[in-house]
């Protein structure tokens, strides 16, 4: 009997420890993966969407491999949202602009470039927005 009941204490136990391991990746993969249902995902692909996660890579890059991994039967449905960029930079976008880069002459810049530019300054990565203004430097 004292068998019975340290068997069933012990999987009580790494029960709960698993499922707040779960819950914890669950969580790590729907910060990139927006809309993902991760009950649909294989056990391997749980760890790779983790370890790609953790990697060294930036937000967009991580986001884009861990894409690759799984299928579209893996998102929820969602409703088509339309979007209309603006036109030119506003006034906010042109102070964060420079605030990194003082010299940079926006009136220089392409459509692309200026959209490219608004949607990094949107997502508020500093690190995204300092590559991106280097790449102008360099084009």
């Amino acid at each position: 009997m004292t068998r019975f009941l340290t068997a069933t204490a012990l999987t009580a136990l790494m029960a709960t420890g698993a499922t707040a391991q779960t819950a914890g990746e669950a969580a790590t993969i729907e910060k990139y993966l927006p809309g993902i249902q991760v009950e649909t995902l294989s056990d391997d692909q749980v760890v790779q969407l983790n370890n790609l996660a953790k990697s060294g890579n930036s937000e967009s890059e991580k986001a884009l491999r861990m894409r690759g991994l799984v299928s579209d039967q893996n998102f929820e449905d969602y409703e088509a949202v339309e979007y209309e960029p603006t036109e030119g930079l506003t006034d906010g976008q042109r102070a964060e602009i420079s605030k990194y880069a003082p010299e940079l002459d926006v009136s220089t810049l392409s459509d692309m470039q200026v959209q490219r530019l608004q949607n990094v300054i949107t997502s508020g990565d500093e690190g995204e927005i300092n590559r991106v203004l280097n790449s102008f430097d360099a084009g």
